[in-house]
């Protein structure tokens, strides 16, 4: 991957083609980035995108985009990101939220995501976080 924004348009793709969000919101979440920095970046290497939903947003949903290497992200050559998480709601984005900051607080969870290759590891995450 060659820079963040095509990170977000990556990661945002799905979502897009199966009607969660426009192409406004991706514009969106690229614009708060370049406005505010990488303030996304919660934890090293894991970035939780996201915009207003007043931005596109037909429908709640997350989407992950996990990178073969770290890339840096914002203008800040210091910020590494492995792990982007695009995350879209119709009313507040912290329910999306709570829910992905509990699966990473899981011990190995970060490792199994970086390494992941398929969807069914990562929903066995959600599923066993919830219980």
């Amino acid at each position: 991957m060659d820079s963040w924004r095509n990170a977000i348009r990556l990661a945002s793709q799905s979502l897009i083609e199966n009607g969660f969000i426009t192409n406004q919101y991706t514009h969106a979440m690229i614009r708060a980035v370049e406005e505010l920095g990488p303030y996304m970046v919660f934890i090293p290497e894991v970035a939780i995108v996201h915009a207003s939903s007043k931005e596109g947003v037909l429908k709640d949903g997350a989407s992950l985009l996990a990178l073969d290497k770290p890339i840096p992200f914002g203008d800040s050559e210091k910020v590494m990101v492995q792990l982007i998480f695009v995350i879209c709601s119709t009313m507040s984005e912290s329910d999306l939220f709570i829910q992905l900051v509990q699966i990473l607080e899981e011990n190995n969870n970060l490792e199994i995501l970086k390494s992941s290759k398929r969807i069914q590891e990562i929903l066995k995450l959600n599923n066993e976080t919830a219980r």
